[in-house]
């Protein structure tokens, strides 16, 4: 299998999310508790998400608090054993690609238990085989409502055409399984994205 390395490109402006397809888990069920328990598959917005074990965030005060976006919900794990990698394919089937997504790491302070992760992990599968990767490194910065942002805007460039898209919380050693979320994955690309996902090695960020 060939197997391609993807740069993550987090933008300062250009790359609107909100022009495209972003799938937001807005529709996603609630349970006024830190997840939708037990999820193992997901439909949203024309796409499915299936794993061993993922969360539906809706609760943020839980614990010491969970990373605020200002959405209803977004999807991830709390980390350790219990959570999993999970993957997005297209409702019914199909190609479709991930022009940008955004991420952060699940708990505020420290939480021993269920360690946040250092990146997310991403890797999508293209249609007739081969597959790229990415780690997006988190900032390590969160404090929930208000504040700083705790959600940052990843670009990403070489994820089209696929079959399947899948993201995970790791450490710095890239050992899976730790607490992370993701939220509006942008499936569209703006106006004008293509010509900025050309700068190839091009690194700033642009914080949600």
């Amino acid at each position: 299998m060939n197997t391609q390395l993807g740069i993550a490109l987090v933008l300062g402006a250009g790359v609107a999310a909100a022009n495209g397809n972003v799938v937001d888990f807005e529709n996603a069920p609630g349970s006024g508790n830190p997840q939708y328990q037990n999820v193992s598959y997901l439909d949203s917005s024309g796409f499915e998400f299936i794993g061993e074990h993922f969360h539906t965030m809706d609760n943020f005060a839980i614990a010491n608090g969970l990373a605020e976006n200002g959405s209803r919900v977004y999807i991830g794990h709390e980390g350790g054993n219990l959570g999993r990698a999970i993957t997005m394919t297209k409702t019914g089937g199909g190609t479709f690609s991930v022009y940008s997504l955004d991420a952060a790491e699940t708990w505020i302070g420290d939480n021993t238990t269920y360690p946040n992760a250092w990146g997310v992990s991403v890797t999508g599968y293209f249609d007739g085989g081969g597959s790229i990767n990415a780690v997006l490194q988190l900032d390590g910065l969160l404090d929930g409502a208000g504040g700083i942002a705790d959600f940052e805007t990843f670009n990403l460039t070489g994820f089209t055409n696929l079959i399947a898209f899948e993201f995970n919380g790791v450490e710095a050693t890239g050992a899976p399984n730790r607490a992370f979320g993701v939220d509006n994955i942008n499936t569209v690309p703006a106006p004008g994205a293509m010509a900025l996902l050309g700068l190839g090695g091009l690194m700033m960020r642009r914080r949600r």
